[in-house]
């Protein structure tokens, strides 16, 4: 079994390289890696340094904090079903930045709104689906699925209330989008602190798949842990809202596939499933990128392609 664990974690790291080195040499244009030596290739060698390499670190990131928001709200609402896109918390942080963009909010605080806007969605989540203090997996899915409707109704809305000139500024966020990091050390840092957060509870979310009332015999406080968990899913599906908008399926794709090919283990599924979600993205803003040249596709709309027939697998295996 070890070996077997071994095995797929190599594989795992080759899969990573590949799909980076791929995300850097295509594109509209198709760049060779070896222009970064040679200083006569100007035009070849700017395409990489400051477009490709900064696209993909971009993608990279958002791709690792989806999912893991999505492993962390599988695990809350025990439902292979949950994530970031489906119960609203990205719709929420998106029509928060919307209405920041139409009040002309300085980009700079674009990330404070998406943070707010999750927040209030998370917040309206646990308070609807709440009965006696007591949250049901099912009912906290069904409450985020009529959140996230309401949420996309409202950012609709907003879009057509909108200047012309803000329209397509707003359109990046609503489809998904990886042009632009203001603060890459910065927000790498808290994407890593966030991982490290999360990775110091994985032998409590071991426990707690247990169930709640075991894993308070062995001493962990369940309460506690879930507002621990919620409220680290949910400033990683704001940061990833506030760097490339609206992105879906991610967070559902990635931690169940995790769980069936490699293990159920949090200690080891939280590291490759942010691997894992950030290789996916890469090659899926890839795919946009190259496949259409030199028309670019948005990376949300080809993330939407890949997870609806996984949730279509998920619901005809009846594992919800």
């Amino acid at each position: 079994m070890q070996s077997t664990i071994q095995s797929k974690l190599v594989f795992l790291l080759i899969f990573t390289v590949i799909s980076l080195l791929i995300s850097i040499q295509l594109g509209a244009t198709t760049v060779s890696l070896t222009s970064l030596w040679h200083s006569e290739q100007t035009v070849q060698r700017l395409i990489l340094l400051q477009l490709r390499l900064l696209r993909l670190y971009t993608g990279f990131l958002v791709g690792s904090l989806l999912a893991l928001a999505g492993c962390q709200l599988q695990l809350l609402l025990r439902n292979p079903l949950a994530e970031p896109y489906i119960l609203g918390t990205s719709a929420g942080a998106t029509c928060f930045i919307v209405s920041a963009i139409l009040l002309a909010v300085p980009s700079t605080l674009l990330p404070l709104a998406a943070l707010v806007g999750a927040s209030v969605s998370t917040l309206l989540l646990l308070k609807i689906s709440a009965v006696r203090q007591q949250w049901s997996g099912t009912r906290l899915l069904l409450t985020g699925v009529l959140l996230a409707t309401g949420w996309h109704a409202l950012t609709s809305c907003l879009f057509l209330l909108s200047p012309d000139y803000d329209m397509q500024h707003m359109l990046y966020w609503l489809v998904g989008h990886l042009n632009k990091i203001d603060y890459p050390v910065a927000t790498g840092i808290v994407c890593l602190l966030l991982g490290c957060s999360c990775m110091r509870r994985a032998n409590a979310m071991n426990i707690l798949t247990l169930g709640e009332i075991k894993a308070q015999t062995l001493g962990i406080n369940c309460q506690h842990l879930r507002l621990q968990l919620f409220l680290n899913s949910t400033v990683c599906t704001a940061l990833a809202v506030a760097l490339a908008g609206n992105i879906g399926f991610i967070g559902l794709v990635v931690p169940h596939c995790i769980r069936l090919w490699l293990t159920r283990d949090y200690r080891l599924a939280l590291p490759a499933a942010m691997v894992s979600g950030g290789s996916l993205l890469v090659l899926a803003d890839t795919i946009g990128r190259s496949a259409f040249g030199p028309i670019q596709l948005p990376v949300g709309l080809l993330t939407s392609l890949l997870g609806i027939p996984t949730l279509m697998y998920l619901l005809r295996q009846q594992r919800v």
